[in-house]
């Protein structure tokens, strides 16, 4: 029932208040400071749009009956000599971000993004980030406080994404749904450094480009969740039309070249000892060739790819619980899943790094023989990029992975060489 659906995906997000673990300030460079505020998209613009699913099993849910709710969280005070007038500062600032991340659930769900965007403009201006005391003060202390704020954002966006989204999979989750989040996710972090530059006159520069750190890996996470429906629409429209041509140029690749190009980069990436299935190049002629319908190239996906590559292949490294009392080191971003670098820093991220390297040469090599079809080939790639990562971040434990969105594929490495036999590998 819808009630019961909606008591369930409240509860997800009905948890106990979470001290935040102390993050010391980093010192990282200015932020961009060129980025407009751009217009936000609206929902009128994609037609009548069904609201989002409260779980799988509830297509019809609505805004009404999902009651979004915004994580809880205080700020660790711990250890610091406070006065009274600045514990009732940051008692303050808690009420207060809360309220701004709570309007922000509701507005999303309520598919009202220029509101999301008015707020966050309200929030950060000089006149009221003023009258917080540690912005102006904390960071003598290494930021103890103000810090802190960057992680709350963790939290609040991965709870954002997952109700958002809580299945990619969903059969029936709304494409032009999934539109306006792919365009909202791009929109976000323009209007998260153009409210920030607000009051640059208080806020350091290097705290600044922390808290838009974790701001891009949202919007990296929200937009690759939101391809997965969308991308995976369209392709099970484009696929039946186009297969049969985009299975002629499959056959034209050239095996010692792309074999060439990925020994060249396993020298240079020599601690990534992921490999990319054998079967891999044969598998995806035979989807093409049989014009295979997106429930087969998503069977595929899972048994080859995420089951052995990602699901079963060792114990993620590097993870950070929300609620971790330990602190984290003055170059960690408390992206959920970043330790070190890169995206939870298991065998799962090596193997995306690979792949997306591997699916580079191949698009690299049928713009050289002049296919018609590199439009489908990236969006088809994209999908499974989308799909791998989604993944890894689950088998992490959280939903905003660091790693930024793939750039457009295609003119990386050598020059290939001339020849066919893609079929086989």
């Amino acid at each position: 029932s819808s009630s019961s659906s909606s008591s369930s995906t409240s509860s997800s997000l009905s948890e106990e208040k979470t001290l935040i673990p102390k993050l010391p300030l980093s010192g990282i460079s200015n932020p961009d400071s060129h980025i407009s505020s751009g217009t936000p998209p609206s929902a009128s613009s994609y037609g009548k749009i069904t609201p989002f699913c409260s779980s799988p099993h509830s297509p019809s849910s609505t805004v009404s009956n999902i009651l979004p709710r915004c994580p809880e969280f205080l700020i660790n005070t711990e250890g610091l000599a406070l006065s009274a007038p600045q514990k009732k500062s940051i008692s303050d600032f808690n009420t207060m971000y809360h309220a701004l991340h709570q309007s922000t659930f509701e507005n999303l769900m309520g598919l009202n993004l220029a509101a999301i965007r008015d707020a966050m403009f309200s929030f950060w201006t000089v006149e009221n980030i003023k009258n917080f005391w540690f912005f102006i003060e904390d960071p003598n202390n290494n930021g103890l406080v103000t810090n802190q704020i960057v992680q709350i954002d963790s939290l609040v966006y991965r709870a954002l994404i997952d109700i958002a989204i809580p299945n990619p999979f969903h059969p029936n989750f709304n494409v032009k749904l999934a539109s306006m989040l792919v365009e909202f996710s791009s929109s976000y972090s323009s209007w998260m450094n153009t409210a920030l530059n607000q009051c640059n006159s208080i806020l350091l520069p290097s705290w600044c480009e922390l808290k838009m750190k974790t701001c891009h890996s949202f919007c990296d996470s929200l937009s690759r969740r939101s391809l997965i429906p969308h991308h995976g629409s369209k392709l099970s429209e484009i696929l039946p039309q186009f297969s049969e041509f985009m299975f002629h140029d499959w056959m034209k690749l050239n095996i010692g070249f792309l074999n060439n190009q990925m020994d060249s980069w396993s020298k240079s990436n020599a601690s990534n000892t992921t490999t990319i299935p054998p079967t891999l190049l044969k598998d995806i002629a035979t989807l093409l060739r049989d014009n295979s319908p997106i429930s087969a190239w998503t069977e595929w996906v899972h048994s080859t790819l995420i089951t052995p590559k990602i699901l079963n292949a060792g114990e993620p490294t590097g993870v950070i619980s929300p609620r971790s009392p330990r602190p984290l080191s003055p170059n960690t971003t408390f992206l959920l899943g970043e330790a070190g670098g890169s995206a939870g820093g298991g065998i799962g991220d090596a193997f995306i790094k690979r792949w997306e390297y591997y699916v580079g040469q191949i698009v690299n090599y049928l713009s050289y023989v002049h296919s018609a079809y590199i439009g489908q080939y990236n969006m088809l790639f994209t999908w499974i990029d989308c799909i791998l990562h989604y993944y890894v971040q689950k088998k992490n434990g959280n939903s905003a992975g660091p790693s930024p969105m793939p750039s457009p594929r295609g003119g990386v490495g050598n020059a290939p060489g001339s020849g066919g036999n893609g079929g086989g590998n």
